[in-house]
C-alpha cells in the first residue's frame, strides 16, 4: 500500500500506520513463529505481512534490498527473542526508540 507524500506530517502518519500494520501482523503470527522459523531467525514484516527472513541480519538486509524494499521501513524481529514493545531492530541498533 503506497500513499502520495505531500509533507512531513504525511510521512509521519504513514510511518505510524506502517508500524501499526506490521505490529498487528506480528501479533497475529507471533505464537506460530517458533514452528515456522528456527530459533533466533530474523523475520522482516512489511505492509502487514512477512516479507523476508534469514539467520544472518546482513543477509536479511541484502534480501530486502534485492526485493526493492526500503530496509529501514521493515519491522524486523528475531524469533524467540522478540521485544515485548515491538521495537524495530533497525531503530534499536541505532539506539533510537520507536
Amino acid at each position: 500500500m503506497t500513499f502520495p507524500v505531500r509533507d512531513v506530517q504525511s510521512i509521519r502518519l504513514m510511518t505510524e500506520f506502517d508500524r501499526a500494520l506490521n505490529s498487528a501482523a506480528y501479533i497475529r503470527v507471533r505464537a506460530d513463529l517458533p514452528n515456522r522459523y528456527p530459533h533466533l531467525q530474523f523475520v522482516a514484516f512489511g505492509e502487514g505481512a512477512i516479507i523476508a527472513d534469514d539467520a544472518d541480519f546482513e543477509q536479511l538486509d541484502a534480501k530486502l534490498e534485492a526485493l526493492g524494499w526500503p530496509a529501514r521501513e521493515a519491522m524486523v524481529i528475531r524469533v524467540g527473542d522478540e521485544p515485548e514493545d515491538y521495537q524495530f531492530i533497525y531503530a534499536a541498533l541505532e539506539g533510537v526508540t520507536t
